[in-house]
C-alpha cells in the first residue's frame, strides 16, 4: 500500500477538504475511525469480518448523523458491491494497521 510516511502525507491532503455533506460535516479522523472499529470488534458477540465491520461503520455513522447532524468519523463512504465502505479504505486499513491501532486477522 505503501510507506507509513506516504499513507500519512496522502491522508493530511485528503483532510485538506472541506467538511460538508460528503463527510457528515465533520473533518475526516483516522483516530475516530480505528477507535469506532476497536469499540465495535470488542462489542461484537461473534467473529466479525470485514464486509460486516465495513456496514457497521456505515450504519453508525449515519445514525449519529441523523440523530446529531454530524458523523462520527468524518470519512464519505464509497459503494462496493458487497456493501458500504469508507472511501480510500485499503489505504485507511493499511495506516491503521501500520499505525499499530489495529492488530487483528479480519
Amino acid at each position: 500500500m505503501g510507506s507509513p510516511a506516504n499513507l500519512l502525507a496522502a491522508y493530511r491532503e485528503y483532510r485538506r477538504s472541506q467538511p460538508g455533506e460528503y463527510t457528515g460535516f465533520r473533518e475526516p479522523s483516522l483516530e475516530r475511525l480505528a477507535k469506532m472499529m476497536i469499540y465495535l470488534v470488542a462489542q461484537s458477540r461473534e467473529q466479525l469480518y470485514k464486509v460486516k465491520l465495513m456496514k457497521l461503520l456505515f450504519y453508525a455513522d449515519f445514525l449519529h448523523y441523523a440523530r446529531q447532524g454530524v458523523s462520527i468519523s468524518g470519512f464519505p463512504y464509497a459503494r462496493l458491491e458487497m456493501g458500504p465502505v469508507p472511501d480510500n479504505f485499503q489505504h485507511v486499513w493499511a495506516w491503521i494497521e501500520t499505525a499499530a491501532t489495529v492488530r487483528t486477522n479480519l
